[in-house]
């Protein structure tokens, strides 16, 4: 094999050679990449929602509101203000205005530790919407054999116009005092006539008013607390943070 017979041969191998190394440059190669990097990035972030929403089952259900938002904007059916009715009840405090358009109803219990920090949520809620939402309280009291007592400690210092003030003490206090020192955490929330307050209490004068929220809960076959509805809709059992209430709340307010 003479010089250029030997130049030529080794030029055929290299070009050979650099075509088989080059696969990945075609087309069809990359395409390929490209399809399988789609694919792994959606499993991906499905296993990560999935394990996310299985921790964290409130989430799952705020993420279905998300996407149905239209079920809490047309909420103007019959069928719906029948059930609307039962859930907002007529007579229970509430944040906001009477005129909002949406109103939201949490069942809730003073003993309940997730209840505790939805009532810091119903604080910037209405500090940040205003008179925009309207937010309902209501007594599912199934915690704790005491549960039903304190909810009468919030409706008695409600009669003397201090539910709020009493409302966030208890949870303040949640699981540092019993139920004789109701009197004592009343003053702190700034309730003047204690022995008012005290027959209230003795005389179980809103129990029945605590008796028709639960009796509401048990139709509406709530299992813990928090509950949460907006508009005759139920959007959650268990606890939303405050960043997840905005993501909805600005979605549905536009």
């Amino acid at each position: 094999m003479n010089i250029n017979e030997r130049i030529e041969y080794l030029r055929k191998k290299g070009l050979e050679k650099g075509t088989s190394y080059r696969w990945y440059k075609k087309w069809w190669a990359i395409s390929l990449f490209l399809i399988i990097g789609g694919f792994l990035v959606y499993v991906f972030a499905f296993l990560f929602l999935f394990f996310r929403f299985k921790a964290n089952p409130s989430e799952a259900e705020l993420a279905k509101q998300l996407i149905n938002t239209e079920n809490i904007i047309n909420t103007t059916s019959s069928e719906n203000e029948a059930i609307k009715k039962i859930i907002e009840n007529q007579g229970n405090y509430y944040l906001g205005s009477d005129n909002s358009q949406y109103t939201l109803v949490v069942f809730s219990d003073f003993a309940c530790s997730y209840c505790k920090k939805t009532s810091e949520v119903i604080a910037l809620l209405t500090v940040k919407y205003g008179d925009k939402i309207k937010i309902i309280v209501r007594d599912y009291p199934i915690i704790s054999e005491d549960s039903t007592d304190l909810a009468m400690g919030a409706w008695c210092a409600g009669e003397q116009g201090k539910y709020w003030p009493m409302y966030y003490k208890l949870f303040e206090l949640q699981n540092t005092f019993s139920v004789d020192d109701l009197s004592l955490i009343a003053i702190e929330a700034g309730v003047t006539d204690i022995s008012k307050f005290s027959d209230c209490l003795i005389n179980e004068k809103y129990l029945n008013n605590i008796k028709k929220d639960f009796s509401d809960g048990q139709y509406l076959e709530i299992k813990g607390t928090p509950n949460w509805y907006i508009n005759g809709i139920k959007i959650s059992s268990g606890y939303i943070s405050f960043d997840n209430w905005v993501t909805l709340l600005d979605k549905i307010l536009k």
